[in-house]
């Protein structure tokens, strides 16, 4: 063998050993590169799984805490047994003066044209019931959960809870749940004593209807009571404050009269109520059986306010904490 291509021999081999190391090279940079994103991967996943867990103990948590403040209000009502025997009742003491009065405007038949062409329907006393019916869930929206907070402040308990380690929100929630279950108690009991004295022509779809539209009512009412009880827990006058609300509230919905005749100005603050379009919506399917197809719109302006009055009723609940925080008004009268 020569002496070139002894040479030549050697650089291929040399070239042979650099492309070799080159590749190996490669091999454990890209081995790195591939055990690195495996880390990367393997610490997402888990940051993920971490995330997941967390939101799902933050979800039981709060779970918790409304079921026993709902359980709290539930005791609370229980202990109180001859309130519901009263309120089964009320509904129709406040029926009796307008079966009088409309007897002495109408005669005992209880016919109004004029109703007849504002309404659609000629049931004059069932008109008037479901009003009353319904207005009972904004009574309990107002006295019960809108001033849950006050009734604690005035227990002496408030700044108890107001220290523990729990959300102030899930405190209201809770409220309102406890609240809600009554409301649907005495709904059912109240209705079952009227339809002695008033006609339905409801059919059993009709009726689960309108259980789901007056769930869907009662959450509207209590998105807006949020607002009241930071309202309350700001200038702690309740009493003056809900017979204000309640009574202005009570004008501008249509509780014994169709909203056509109110004024303009009186009327929108009627239509931004959860109640005005609740009434609506349940006075159709058992008055004048109007099909549920046909009141769509009417239910999705029920949901959209229910999620702008929740909106509005968690912010103002925030900003109302914060404040009497930051003042340190909280056990104030």
């Amino acid at each position: 063998m020569t002496t070139t291509q002894k040479s030549l021999q050697l650089k291929e081999e040399t070239i042979d050993e650099k492309s070799s190391e080159k590749k190996h090279q490669q091999q454990s940079s890209s081995f790195k590169d591939n055990n690195k994103n495996q880390s990367m991967l393997f610490k997402q996943s888990s940051l993920e799984t971490s995330t997941k867990i967390k939101l799902l103990h933050t979800i039981k948590h709060s779970f918790i805490t409304q079921m026993v403040i709902a359980k709290k209000e539930i005791l609370h009502i229980i202990r109180y047994p001859w309130e519901l025997v009263l309120w089964s009742f009320m509904p129709l003491m406040w029926l009796i003066p307008y079966v009088f009065q409309g007897q002495m405007l109408l005669g005992d038949a209880l016919e109004s044209n004029q109703f007849l062409q504002l309404t659609g329907n000629s049931n004059v006393l069932g008109f008037i019931f479901i009003g009353i019916l319904l207005w009972n869930i904004v009574d309990t929206a107002i006295w019960g959960a809108g001033n849950s907070l006050r009734w604690e402040h005035y227990s002496g308990t408030l700044q108890f809870l107001w220290l523990a380690p729990i959300s102030r929100i899930n405190l209201m929630i809770g409220a309102s749940i406890g609240n809600t279950l009554w409301s649907i108690i005495q709904i059912v009991l109240q209705f079952s004593i009227l339809s002695i004295f008033v006609s339905w022509q409801i059919t059993f779809l009709d009726a689960v209807i309108t259980l789901a539209i007056l769930i869907i009512v009662i959450i509207g009412l209590y998105g807006f009571s949020f607002t009241f009880a930071a309202a309350i827990l700001v200038f702690k006058e309740p009493g003056v404050l809900t017979e204000f609300v309640d009574n202005s509230l009570y004008i501008c919905c249509p509780v014994h009269y169709p909203m056509k005749i109110l004024p303009s100005w009186i009327r929108w603050v009627g239509y931004l109520i959860p109640f005005t379009w609740g009434a609506i919506i349940i006075r159709g399917l058992m008055l004048t059986q109007e099909s549920i197809l046909t009141m769509w719109q009417t239910i999705g302006i029920l949901l959209l306010l229910d999620v702008v009055l929740w909106t509005i009723g968690c912010l103002t609940f925030r900003f109302a904490e914060k404040r009497t925080l930051r003042t340190g008004k909280l056990g104030n009268y």
